[in-house]
């Protein structure tokens, strides 16, 4: 199978279905603050099977973006900090909309993601509930209930913007 569409839900009677298919042709689970996060089985860039959410005990954090997108290249430097200096707590995933993979293997570099990234196409979005605004950052806690969602570029001037969210899943 394609890297593309190596994500799979596994959520009950959705099991094996690569995303890429048409979301009514998934029934696809709603993802909702509030809600537990379905669970997906993740294929990396390099290749490396993730469980998403994390099973260790750790919190989860997805980051949905794309090298191409200007509210991204603001959010995705600002968090990075903060996934470093939480990784022990924290499991980060990106989801990476960029194409073609070139681009977004450069934008991986240039910037310095340490965190796992998966490339989906852009149907693969249909998981998300489609329309999903860019960057999207999905907090997940540690019995996989979402507990937040931020949605598109914070234009705040905190220095920050990150610690509101992560107290939600229960760090700062």
């Amino acid at each position: 199978m394609r890297r593309r569409t190596a994500l799979r839900l596994l959520a009950a009677g959705v099991a094996a279905v690569p995303l890429g298919a048409r979301a009514a042709d998934q029934k696809t689970p709603a993802i909702a603050v509030g809600k537990p996060f379905p669970l997906l089985s993740v294929v990396s860039r390099d290749g490396t099977t993730y469980d998403v959410p994390a099973s260790d005990g750790r919190a989860t954090l997805i980051v949905v973006f794309a090298s191409d997108c200007g509210p991204c290249r603001i959010d995705l430097p600002r968090i990075l900090p903060h996934v470093a200096r939480l990784a022990d707590k924290l499991f980060t995933i990106g989801f990476d909309l960029t194409e073609p993979d070139d681009a977004a293997a450069a934008y991986i570099k240039r910037v310095n993601i340490t965190f796992p990234v998966a490339t989906l196409t852009t149907t693969d979005k249909d998981f998300l509930g489609g329309g999903i605004a860019l960057p999207s950052f999905l907090f997940i806690d540690k019995g996989a209930i979402i507990r937040d969602l931020w949605t598109g570029a914070n234009d705040t001037d905190e220095r920050d913007p990150l610690l509101g969210h992560l107290q939600k899943v229960g760090l700062s």
